[in-house]
């Protein structure tokens, strides 16, 4: 075939040789539809030649089965990359159990402090009462004191009991000293206060 014919002939892509489509034995509709498969389009001769090289019951390579061996090569390294991950399930299943325990932990810790909140307001509370506290139990203690004097309203009185140092009221300038309503009280002169002694501890105020 010459030259000037190539671009109306056909290529077999094993002998690179070039043939018209009567002598391709493939019509040029036929060529068409092959579409991709043009650049590997084999004349003839050299299919047979290829076709004779075969052993009979031999396996006929193909791309798929190179594929596979790269499939299987790929599989082989994604499970070589996996193994450690039945550690690593192990180890979050710890981290898992300590987090739950903490958690427990931490909720027990919650409480205390709550109940030790609660404690702490309690004696607050008191602490804010005691003043009022104190100041009931003084009125308690001089209205036993008061309820004492009038049970001894009617006790029998003393006369000639010896006077020690500092006990005689004169002495302290006491003009006037009477007793009602089984309470003593006490005055320097006309203009001077009274004092009641109602208590042990009012005898301080006695100068």
């Amino acid at each position: 075939m010459g030259n000037n014919d190539t671009e109306e002939a056909i290529q077999c892509w094993v002998c690179k040789k070039f043939f018209d489509y009567p002598c391709s034995g493939i019509t040029e509709i036929g060529y068409r539809k092959l579409g991709d498969r043009q650049a590997t389009w084999k004349c003839a001769t050299c299919k047979h030649v290829q076709g004779a090289k075969k052993q009979p019951g031999s396996p006929v390579p193909s791309p798929t089965s190179l594929s596979m061996d790269t499939v299987m090569a790929e599989l082989t390294k994604l499970s070589l990359q996996l193994q450690p991950l039945p550690e690593l399930f192990k180890d979050i299943h710890c981290i898992k159990s300590d987090m739950a325990a903490l958690s427990t932990s931490t909720q027990e810790l919650i409480s205390r402090i709550d109940r030790l909140e609660k404690r702490i307001d309690n004696i607050e509370s008191v602490s804010d009462a005691m003043p009022e506290l104190r100041v009931a139990i003084t009125q308690l203690q001089e209205q036993i004191d008061e309820q004492d004097q009038w049970l001894r309203y009617n006790n029998i009185e003393i006369k000639g009991v010896p006077v020690k140092h500092n006990e005689n009221l004169k002495e302290k300038n006491y003009r006037f000293v009477w007793v009602k309503h089984s309470k003593l009280f006490l005055r320097k002169n006309e203009t001077s206060p009274v004092l009641s002694i109602k208590a042990e501890k009012d005898l301080t105020k006695v100068k």
